[in-house]
């Protein structure tokens, strides 16, 4: 199965597009050298991904910040397990992703408390439903399992299980490819359209090899949800490697494990102005 996936542009002065919650955690894996991991967005999605799946990712500014808003091919992952939010702090071998910045608990005396390491300087930490993102929610409303400081043991009379919903990757760049130079494939002028893909050869391309056998689009028309999941229903293998024939044909390539260099930000956006943005 794989699931292709559009995560919204922390901002579009960024050079690179990182999500404003680091989920999938770009940012942190290339910082501490860890796998790319997903634990705090799409629980919908993270609740039924499985090991051996794919996710193809993609990410778009929010209009409210760029017009017209941009879409970026970012590359894809291959799923290798799921683990517990709590399993981080508890497994030795789960150590580097405690310094991550997709994280929703950390320990405290007794258990667990609310931690979104990613807005500590805010002061604030946006996700008043953490427990539900982590959590074995059957038998549970979203409520039930909101606006809690720490992590519950029972609610309702009802028992708190953590569920594995976190999601740690394949490495890169075998099973995980994160592009250096993400291209712009597609815009949107305006809310409650669909994103009008750019007429060059990589995207029209990209877009048969993704969507082609879908009848959707990355965007949806409902301004209250943009950016549904779209699931195909097919072995990741094949998918994969074409999108990496495909990225090697037109000179795009893996983003390097090693921190970027000083300045290289001023290539990344040339490149992505040479796109057309």
């Amino acid at each position: 199965m794989v699931y292709v996936v559009t995560y919204r542009r922390k901002s579009p002065q960024d050079p690179w597009p990182l999500d404003n919650g680091d989920d999938p955690a770009f940012a942190s894996s290339l910082r501490l050298g860890g796998r790319v991991t997903w634990g705090v967005c799409r629980t919908d999605v993270r609740r039924v991904i499985q090991p051996g799946d794919g996710v193809v990712f993609f990410a778009a500014d929010r209009l409210q910040d760029r017009q017209p808003a941009r879409y970026q091919f970012v590359g894809y992952a291959a799923v290798d397990r799921k683990v517990r939010h709590t399993d981080i702090w508890k497994q030795p071998a789960l150590r580097v992703y405690t310094g991550y910045g997709n994280l929703l608990l950390r320990p405290a005396k007794l258990g667990f408390e609310h931690f979104e390491p990613e807005f500590i300087n805010e002061h604030r930490f946006p996700h008043r439903d953490w427990v539900w993102r982590i959590a074995d929610t059957r038998g549970f409303r979203t409520d039930d399992l909101s606006d809690h400081k720490r992590l519950p043991a029972h609610v309702n009379g009802r028992a708190v299980r953590v569920a594995e919903n976190y999601i740690i990757f394949g490495p890169e760049p075998v099973e995980t490819l994160v592009l250096a130079d993400p291209p712009v494939v597609a815009t949107v002028h305006r809310t409650g359209t669909v994103e009008r893909w750019l007429g060059d050869p990589f995207s029209r391309k990209l877009f048969d090899l993704v969507l082609g056998q879908t009848n959707r689009h990355l965007r949806t028309t409902n301004a209250q949800r943009a950016h549904r999941h779209i699931v195909i229903d097919s072995d990741r293998h094949p998918l994969f490697s074409e999108l990496r024939q495909l990225c090697q044909r037109h000179g795009f390539h893996a983003r390097s494990r090693r921190p970027a260099r000083q300045g290289s930000n001023t290539a990344r956006v040339a490149h992505l102005q040479r796109r057309g943005c």
